[in-house]
């Protein structure tokens, strides 16, 4: 799975089930259950399998769809922050409420943001908990829900103190910024051109705007 798909799958899951109406949404739910014993949400952070239940649904048109609702959900804009590790990138600019509650929230978090300030640069999970001076426990438990909602990414492996060959971990996004007011919150973050190269949405988007130019 990708993880900038992952960070905005609630997002997708709450777009599509405005966009579709109650009625249809509620049979692409069915869909996705009966076809991958998932949720919509589970579903959109793969993208790949909602694609295909969608594209059952609307045929060409799904491309349409998906990339309506990712369009509400960010932005991106090529170069700019980009992902500070030489590989280029672009900015991304989240401004969904309930993906940049998500993010803030978990910046919110003393433990987590300091998981994920150490994480600029791969790094791994023992490594983390010795540098961080942080409960064995409740690191690993954080670290864990970071990966599984998308802010936290495999960057490749390491050879362990004892040979054992391990996950080296790093942030998804660089150089984030909210911009705060009132009730209202958006992100602005860097991406890697690694990570955008195999997320869903990103291709989605561009492919549209490629589409809409000819």
């Amino acid at each position: 799975m990708n993880p900038l798909d992952v960070i905005i799958a609630d997002g997708v899951r709450s777009v599509l089930e405005e966009d579709l109406g109650r009625v249809t949404y509620r049979n692409v739910e069915r869909e996705v259950r009966g076809m991958y014993g998932l949720g919509v949400r589970e579903a959109a952070g793969d993208f790949a399998k909602l694609d295909l239940v969608l594209r059952k649904f609307f045929g060409r048109h799904a491309a349409n769809v998906e990339s309506k609702a990712f369009r509400k959900i960010m932005s991106l804009e090529k170069g700019g922050r980009g992902g500070g590790g030489g590989g280029g990138g672009a900015t991304l600019n989240i401004t969904h409420d309930t993906v940049t509650r998500y993010v803030f929230e978990s910046y919110g978090d003393p433990a987590k943001r300091a998981i994920l300030d150490m994480m600029r640069r791969p790094m791994t999970v023992p490594d983390v908990i010795a540098a961080s001076g942080l409960p064995k426990a409740s690191t690993y438990s954080r670290i864990r829900d970071l990966l599984d909602g998308g802010l936290l990414a495999v960057a490749g492996r390491a050879e362990a103190r004892d040979g054992r060959s391990v996950k080296e971990l790093s942030a998804t996004l660089r150089r984030v910024a909210f911009d705060v007011r009132d009730s209202w919150i958006g992100v602005s973050a860097g991406l890697d051109n690694a990570i955008l190269s195999r997320s869903f949405a990103f291709n989605s988007i561009v492919q549209t705007r490629a589409r809409q130019s000819k």
